[in-house]
């Protein structure tokens, strides 16, 4: 029987040669990855479906991934040496999931949706300008107004090479090259932290890494593969039956859909008080079922729960009438500062308590790792630095630009270990530094000023939410997905240098096809008005916030505090319940996720994976879950497959399509 759980640690490509990095898997890889900014640009901005770089598993690279798989045995048969290594298909992977997290939700994509924003929809009645126009240094926002016209408006059609005229580009510059260069320098420092944790995260603690158990288990040699297991196709049928059904339907309506796959609000079913203040949804994605059957048992079980006890909390407010507000944005906030002190605390430690022995031992396996490893420093503490220095050359004063960054990497090393030790997907919305810092002084503090700050710094509040593009979902972050790219190198016994550069050069690739596409795109189809998924809200929710904190200024809110110091202190309290009774069933994350809007879409699907799992393990032991595994791939596989199958039909006919999630 195929056995697809992956030892943590282990080599799981056992060949006795060194995965290769090679010249045709660099050059398809850098073609798909531009291919591939256009593709999510064109599904995600032209028409708001797939939404494919919302989850932690990324569905474009899973598709092209499948694609090559299914190709490339039939390469081994009628050519084989045109036939792709694993290696090659899984550096072809890796790129495109680069790509992925660099145009995708809530990194360059949210910065076009923002970097003309301010001029575009500054006026009389809000007075942008007026209140905190000057706050922003020149350069920092697109102003021409020509430029953001027919950026926004749109006009005549374009062909589409206009766009990349002199004529339209200078308007961007040199806003869209500061930004950019910005965000170069954090990808760059996140994946030099990334290599900093590596040897502790993946050599050392042996973390399991779920979100990489679905390209690791098909690109295995071709007896071992799951793809040749009739369980992984009974779930891949069931799953693209479904997505065929549903995609049918929206092309033809006469066709009959499954309603209860996607999203059903349970206040529809609830119309009377207290119970309609149910803010919940419930939806069996059968991906989401497939993803969270690698989850450990008791974050399942943990998500789920809290999340019922979430909403109970909605019930009991509207029908008490004791809370003034949820507040679980404060909670989440508590909770996930404690994740990232206690993750730091415990990485730190690691790091120091490595032995000589287990030092001298892993520099032997790879030569250069001393100096991997001080390079690595070097760049992750000049990437904070010249981040630092970038805000407060804009105008954050020196103590608020270093907390600023310094919560950002907290909670990006919190959202890896997140990701790498149990897989959840992390749309920490209410969880940002702009949101955390202006919670705790209050928006007053800045306007008037307190103690040794006197004299009112209205400019910390803009400028901190000048970055607000790059901290406000964290979806599609870079961090996790360059550590598990790391992980997938080790799996294929790649040299940790080969995978190095083919995430640097992915970056690059990447960050300059993403800014481009989702320019050329609102030029080429002519406007905004005919974008559905345009960012225009990251805009608004940069700078609507802003305006009401200067002109309503507040002191910090006594319920918001409170909220925070009870989400820190549930968090701790289940960490330290974690560590002081074996088989504990809360976990801390748990409680975390489901306050901070990570599982609305998905706690009835973690719901059901965790009963399964339960019943599968209670029953039939590790074994049966190992066995079972492959069915659950299947399901992630069809759920993929047919999504993107979807969009790309819908990005060549121009017309909307199925959306498999949300």
């Amino acid at each position: 029987m195929f056995n697809t759980a992956i030892t943590p640690g282990a080599t799981v490509i056992t060949d006795t040669e060194r995965g290769r990095l090679t010249a045709r898997a660099m050059v398809m890889g850098v073609a798909f990855s531009i291919f591939n900014a256009y593709w999510v640009a064109v599904m995600e901005v032209r028409w708001y479906v797939l939404d494919g770089t919302c989850l932690p598993l990324f569905v474009t690279p899973v598709f092209v991934l499948l694609l090559l798989s299914f190709l490339n045995y039939g390469a081994q048969r009628v050519a084989p040496r045109w036939a792709l290594q694993p290696s090659e298909i899984l550096t072809i992977y890796v790129m495109m999931v680069v790509s992925c997290a660099m145009v995708g939700h809530d990194t360059i994509a949210n910065l076009i949706g923002t970097i003309g924003h301010l001029h575009q929809h500054a006026s009389r009645e809000n007075q942008w300008l007026t209140l905190f126009g000057d706050h922003f240094p020149p350069w920092m926002w697109v102003s021409d107004t020509q430029t953001l016209t027919r950026f926004y408006e749109g006009g005549k059609p374009m062909a589409f090479f206009d766009f990349f005229t002199p004529a339209v580009l200078q308007g961007w510059m040199p806003s869209l090259v500061i930004w950019l260069g910005f965000f170069g320098i954090a990808t760059a420092t996140m994946l030099a932290i990334a290599l900093i944790l590596r040897r502790s995260w993946i050599e050392h603690e042996r973390l399991s890494f779920p979100i990489i158990q679905l390209p690791i288990a098909v690109t295995r040699k071709e007896s071992e593969s799951v793809l040749s297991s009739r369980l992984f196709w009974i779930g891949f049928g069931i799953a693209a039956f479904i997505s065929i059904v549903n995609g049918l339907n929206v092309l033809y309506p006469a066709v009959p859909r499954f309603n209860r796959v996607k999203l059903v609000a349970l206040r529809d079913y609830f119309a009377a008080p207290p119970w309609n203040a149910m803010d919940a949804r419930l939806g069996a994605y059968p991906f989401g079922v497939g993803l969270a059957y690698f989850l450990p048992t008791d974050l399942s079980f943990s998500c789920w729960f809290f999340f019922l006890l979430r909403t109970a909390q909605q019930v009991f407010r509207a029908q008490s009438g004791l809370l003034t507000a949820d507040y679980f944005g404060e909670q989440s906030m508590g909770a996930w500062l404690v994740l990232v002190a206690v993750l730091l605390l415990s990485s730190w430690k690691q790091l120091r308590g490595l032995s000589r022995r287990a030092v001298e031992q892993e520099m032997t396996r790879e030569p250069g790792d001393a100096v991997r490893r001080k390079l690595a420093v070097a760049v992750a503490i000049t990437g904070f630095v010249s981040m630092v220095a970038f805000a407060h050359y804009a105008g954050l004063r020196l103590f608020f630009a270093v907390l600023f960054f310094a919560l950002y990497f907290g909670l990006a090393i919190a959202i890896t270990r997140v990701r790498a030790e149990m897989g959840a997907p992390h749309e920490i919305y209410f969880v940002q530094p702009r949101a955390i810092i202006a919670t705790t002084f209050g928006s007053n503090f800045f306007i008037n000023g307190a103690g040794p700050f006197k004299g009112g710094h209205q400019s910390d509040l803009a400028i901190m939410s000048s970055f607000f593009w790059l901290t406000r979902g964290n979806r599609n972050h870079p961090m996790p997905n360059y550590l598990e790219a790391l992980k997938i190198g080790q799996t294929m016994n790649m040299p940790v240098g080969s995978m190095t550069f083919v995430l640097v050069l992915g970056t690059i690739v990447s960050i300059i096809a993403a800014a481009t596409a989702n320019l050329h795109i609102p030029y080429f189809y002519g406007g905004v008005a005919k974008l559905k998924g345009f960012k225009n809200w990251v805009g608004a929710e940069t700078f609507q916030p802003l305006q009401d904190w200067l002109i309503n200024p507040r002191t910090p809110s006594t319920g918001s505090i409170k909220a925070l110091l009870f989400g820190a202190s549930v968090a701790l309290l289940l960490s330290y319940l974690r560590v002081r009774f074996v088989g504990f069933p809360f976990h801390p994350a748990g409680y975390a996720l489901a306050t901070s809007f990570a599982l609305d879409y998905f706690w009835f699907s973690f719901f059901v994976a965790w009963l399964i799992k339960a019943a599968i393990l209670r029953w039939g032991g590790q074994s049966s879950h190992r066995n079972a595994a492959p069915l659950f791939l299947g399901l992630i596989a069809g759920d993929y497959f047919l999504g993107a199958f979807w969009s790309l039909y819908g990005m060549f006919k121009d017309v909307v399509v199925y959306q498999m999630y949300i």
